[in-house]
């Protein structure tokens, strides 16, 4: 499934900020 919460999407985005 590449179906992406806004949960999901805030991690990708906190780790990719990390």
């Amino acid at each position: 499934p590449l179906r992406l919460t806004r949960d999901e999407r805030s991690n990708s985005l906190l780790q990719a900020a990390a």
